[in-house]
């Protein structure tokens, strides 16, 4: 099978004009394999609190977040804590889940702690 999801998931913040959201940022090192046709991306809460949909983001690069590879913008989760996972899909199926990566939003603020 295919290359190894991602090497890692890193959650960062980035202000497109005045709206505050989360970007979810992710490297694939593709170790000679054909790319993946698009990435599954899921968010799960261990403590039950509302989480967005999963979303499947297209292969190519990210044009949005400066230094990132690959990104999906995530928006601005409720307060509580999220989980995010990124996968990739080939023609021969799914890879591994990459690294999970957690959050805790907490208030109002658009924001990892």
């Amino acid at each position: 099978m295919g290359a190894r999801a991602t090497v890692g998931l890193l959650l960062g913040m980035a202000r497109l004009g005045a709206a505050m959201q989360i970007w979810a940022v992710w490297d694939l090192d593709l170790g000679g394999y054909a790319p993946p046709s698009h990435f599954p991306l899921t968010v799960s809460s261990p403590t039950g609190t509302p989480v967005p949909q999963a979303m499947t983001v297209p292969w190519g690069a990210c044009t949005t977040v400066p230094g990132a590879r690959h990104c999906a913008p995530i928006g601005c989760p409720p307060t509580g804590t999220h989980v995010f996972a990124v996968r990739a899909q080939y023609a021969d199926g799914m890879s591994d889940p990459s690294n999970a990566f957690t959050c805790t939003i907490m208030g109002n603020a658009c924001q990892c702690a």
